[in-house]
C-alpha cells in the first residue's frame, strides 16, 4: 500500500483499488483484466514539483453512477515520476497475466 496525503492505492494480482477523501471517502476497484490503458499525465505544477499522475482507463470507458454516465477512470495522484513508470509497467504485466488466467477458467 502506498499513500500520499489522503490518497491510497493497492494493486493485487486481481484488481487495482484506490481510495481518496478526507471527510467523505471514495473507494474505486477495477479488475485488472478490464484495464485498457495506463496514462502518465504531468501538469506544469507536476513538472515543477517532480511529480506525475496515473490515469487508468477501463474497457468500455463509461460507468453508471447515480443514473449518470461518467468516465470509468481510476487515478493515482502526486507520484514520483520513476515510481509512476514502475507502477504502469506492473499494472500492464499483472493485467496480461490476469487476462490469461481468466481465459483458462
Amino acid at each position: 500500500m502506498v499513500s500520499y496525503n489522503k490518497y491510497r492505492y493497492w494493486i493485487t494480482n486481481k484488481r487495482l483499488i484506490s481510495g481518496r477523501g478526507v471527510i467523505g471517502y471514495s473507494v474505486d476497484s477495477l479488475p485488472l483484466e478490464m484495464v485498457q490503458d495506463v496514462i502518465l499525465n504531468r501538469s506544469i505544477l507536476d513538472r515543477i514539483l517532480g511529480l506525475t499522475s496515473l490515469y487508468i482507463s477501463a474497457i468500455g470507458g463509461m460507468i453508471m453512477v447515480n443514473n449518470r454516465r461518467i468516465p470509468s477512470v481510476n487515478y493515482l495522484r502526486a507520484l514520483n515520476v520513476d515510481e509512476a513508470k514502475k507502477i504502469q509497467t506492473v499494472i500492464f504485466e499483472l493485467r496480461d497475466e490476469r487476462k490469461k488466467e481468466v481465459k483458462t477458467m
